[in-house]
């Protein structure tokens, strides 16, 4: 279980500073991270869970993960409402849970984007490499399962 987390003002400085923090490090292998809503930080979000993966022995997982993070993270800075965003990668055992929570109650819905638009792709995304993906009865937390290929656990 994650402990329960700081205001963002403990991990980030004051909100709009654009420098994530990794909360103290949590035992067993689940990373929570709370950070400012900006663009510029998705790719910092993909790093870290490369990185996470990576010590945890999970290579096999990257592509899908990061792409997850990608978009999920992506999600949570445009339609949250500009409150702090917290991503979580967690390894269950037999897969990875990736969720991101903002402060937006409305559930994130798949929409179907056209083929000039630009946007409007991302949960379709998360859905197709995720084994499943899902919203928080709250609407705050979008969240998804990335089963381990057999012989994938560590």
């Amino acid at each position: 279980m994650i402990p329960s987390i700081a205001p963002i003002e403990a991990w980030c400085g004051p909100v709009g500073t654009a420098q994530p923090r990794l909360k103290p490090p949590p035992t067993g292998r689940d990373t929570e991270i709370v950070f400012p809503p900006a663009d510029s930080l998705v790719g910092r979000m993909r790093e870290i869970t490369r990185n996470e993966l990576t010590g945890w022995g999970l290579a096999a997982l990257l592509d899908d993960a990061e792409l997850v993070v990608s978009e999920l993270v992506t999600n949570a800075v445009r339609h949250g409402g500009g409150t702090a965003v917290t991503l979580r990668v967690r390894h269950t055992g037999d897969a990875v849970r990736i969720e991101v929570t903002d402060g937006n109650p409305a559930a994130a819905k798949p929409r179907a984007a056209g083929p000039d638009d630009e946007s409007g792709r991302g949960l379709g995304i998360v859905a197709a490499v995720s084994q499943q993906w899902g919203v928080s009865s709250d609407g705050c937390t979008t969240w998804s399962r990335l089963a381990l290929p057999p012989g994938g656990t560590p």
